[in-house]
């Protein structure tokens, strides 16, 4: 194991790092993200297939606030974007390794910024998933950046417009709109999903002293919301071989009301591409992506 310097450099290694899928893990995420529909997925997955599966994302943490965040410390640091290419289930009683890579390092507009290539493999050394996250740790002066004015950002109507919404569109043809159901992210969800320790996600002070309004919602919660959304759309084809790249465009609120959206841009080749965002009670985008997956079977 290499142990990375406080100094985000191109070539570092991170990990490898151990995890057991156990049922109280699988339980303890699901719960913490309010997945009330996982285990009915999950005995549908399990009847057709045989696979006891995990939820995809449930090991995000270990990519982003463990490998991560635990390796490269400063005063203040941000949730850039995120990617994840799924390449089998995540399995129930199977013991994974994370391990990465720091691949870049940049700055834009004054503030520094890193991405990590990490892969998430089982004990044979089978990838079950690959991630791209990038985070930006150094700002001017080295402390909490100043606040501004958000640039000016187009509603969730305007946004599905853009990339081609259609009312008339039949999933899966282009234009056509796939819509989640709505969910609060409470205190207590995101005690649980980020706690158990006091931060900038399960405690309002400290989020005021970071220059937020109230404590913020952990980005890779929004991300479970949609993959929440496209498991239901693609079934088991999303844990083989679903794409899905988030841009972090806004903080959330505890308490926001969240909803997961996508518009098909293409459908090409056996495989369907869509534009993905997650947008809160105001109808403002809060993360903007790409998704794309292998087209499920059609009724005949």
């Amino acid at each position: 194991m290499t142990i990375a310097a406080s100094e985000p450099t191109v070539g570092d290694r991170l990990g490898p790092n151990r995890i057991a899928v156990t049922g109280a893990l699988i339980r303890g995420y699901v719960n913490s993200t309010g997945d009330v529909g996982f285990a009915a997925h999950a005995a549908a997955v399990k009847l057709a297939t045989g696979t006891d599966i995990a939820p995809p994302t449930m090991l995000d943490r270990d990519v982003g606030a463990r490998l991560v965040a635990g390796s490269y410390w400063g005063g203040y640091a941000l949730h850039a974007k995120q990617a994840f290419r799924f390449h089998r289930p995540l399995e129930r009683d199977a013991v994974y390794t994370i391990e990465g890579e720091m691949v870049d390092v940049f700055t834009r507009n004054d503030i520094g910024y890193f991405t990590v290539e990490a892969s998430c493999r089982s004990e044979e050394g089978e990838p079950a998933f690959t991630s791209t996250y990038t985070r930006a740790f150094r700002f001017p002066g080295d402390r909490n950046p100043d606040r501004k004015p958000a640039r000016p950002r187009p509603s969730i109507s305007a946004y599905l417009a853009e990339h081609g919404a259609s009312a008339a569109a039949d999933f899966p043809a282009a234009g056509s709109v796939l819509e989640g159901t709505p969910r609060r992210i409470t205190r207590d969800l995101m005690n649980l999903y980020s706690g158990p320790g006091a931060n900038t996600h399960t405690d309002a002070a400290i989020a005021r002293r970071a220059g937020n309004a109230d404590a913020i919602v952990q980005g890779l919660m929004v991300t479970s919301l949609e993959c929440e959304l496209y498991r239901e759309v693609f079934g088991p084809a999303w844990y083989t071989g679903g794409e899905i790249s988030i841009a972090f465009i806004r903080p959330i609120l505890a308490d926001s009301l969240l909803t997961a959206a996508g518009v098909v841009v293409n459908d090409s080749e056996g495989r369907i591409s869509l534009r993905t965002v997650v947008f809160d009670q105001e109808q403002r985008p809060v993360t903007i992506g790409t998704v794309s997956c292998v087209s499920p079977p059609q009724p005949a």
